[in-house]
């Protein structure tokens, strides 16, 4: 079955957990989703270098020991 019918589904309980469960919940996935953030954080940083330093690679304006260097002082 796609779908489930409005009146079906407004005849389904739905179970509201209170607060100390909302705060155990919180406290369990707030670390994770700042992870996640991070994440994020650092995939676009290392797009950039990658989007920065492979032309430049390809073309031969760049070396690899060179470009070595420059990632290390980017990561640093």
């Amino acid at each position: 079955m796609l779908a489930l019918a409005r009146d079906s589904a407004e005849k389904c309980p739905i179970i509201e957990p209170d607060e100390k469960v909302h705060t155990a919940f919180d406290a369990a996935i707030s670390p994770l989703l700042a992870q996640i953030a991070n994440n994020l954080d650092r995939a676009r940083n290392l797009e950039g270098i990658r989007d920065s330093l492979l032309p430049r690679l390809i073309s031969g304006k760049l070396r690899l020991p060179e470009a070595k260097t420059m990632l290390k002082e980017v990561i640093a």
